[in-house]
């Protein structure tokens, strides 16, 4: 099995407290939140509508390669499964080596969190909770407030959603690519390129992104490439 293999087991420790960390300070950014310019209120349906249909609206079930990039370090390669629950906002992750071996398994809610499997170095709860809080941003659409929607001033449709010190912004570009960006207290932490709509997978997910790269900013940010692999309605 993978994990019995001294170098890659070796990369798995340093990975894993390097994301929790990550994601502790990954606030402190200096990316700006940018200006909006509202559009009319009769003029916003359309552009919600479009800000939220990025999001999942069905039971599903996708299957990524994920290739790792730490600051300084070699790429680390595994496989993540999804399950996601729109309607119950329920999220369940799955990572497995390339192999086929279970390393992180766990259910998430806005109720609860529930660990199934996790074998080190991913028993870390900071990592889980960085983890899940990721997937559910990718995912769900999000669960603060839509305060504005209207275009930046270099002419890109947005949707702004906000909550105390948190804001999310969606910006909808040409050729339907996409990109979430998270702030806190007005300072970029998070942000997730889509691209690749029309990717040749196995998808049932009308126009479903085949890539996906989270960025985490600031002085311990990193990269996360999310390719699809196959994406399916589920019951």
């Amino acid at each position: 099995m993978i994990l019995l293999n001294p170098p890659f087991f070796n990369i798995l420790k340093n990975l894993v407290p390097c994301l929790a960390l990550c994601w502790l300070i990954s606030a402190c950014s200096t990316s700006q939140l940018p200006e909006l310019r509202p559009y009319p209120p009769e003029s916003t349906i359309e552009l919600e509508n479009r800000c939220q249909n990025i999001f999942l609206q069905e039971n599903s079930q996708l299957v990524h390669a994920l290739e790792v990039q730490l600051p300084g370090k070699n790429r680390s390669s595994v496989i993540g499964i999804t399950n996601v629950y729109p309607g119950e906002r329920i999220l369940e992750s799955v990572i497995m080596s390339i192999e086929g071996l279970v390393l992180f398994h766990a259910r998430y809610s806005e109720a609860s969190k529930e660990i199934f499997k996790s074998i080190d170095p991913f028993t870390s709860e900071q990592f889980s909770d960085g983890l899940l809080q990721d997937i559910q941003l990718i995912f769900l659409k999000p669960g603060v407030n839509l305060v504005h929607s209207g275009v930046t001033m270099d002419g890109t449709d947005i949707c702004r959603y906000t909550n105390k010190n948190e804001v999310v912004d969606i910006l909808l570009f040409a050729k339907g690519n996409w990109v979430i960006n998270q702030y806190d207290r007005k300072k970029l932490i998070k942000s997730i390129q889509a691209s690749d709509i029309n990717a040749k997978v196995k998808s049932a997910l009308n126009r479903y992104p085949g890539k996906l790269v989270l960025t985490h900013t600031g002085v311990f940010g990193y990269s996360l490439e999310m390719k699809l692999i196959r994406a399916e309605l589920t019951k």
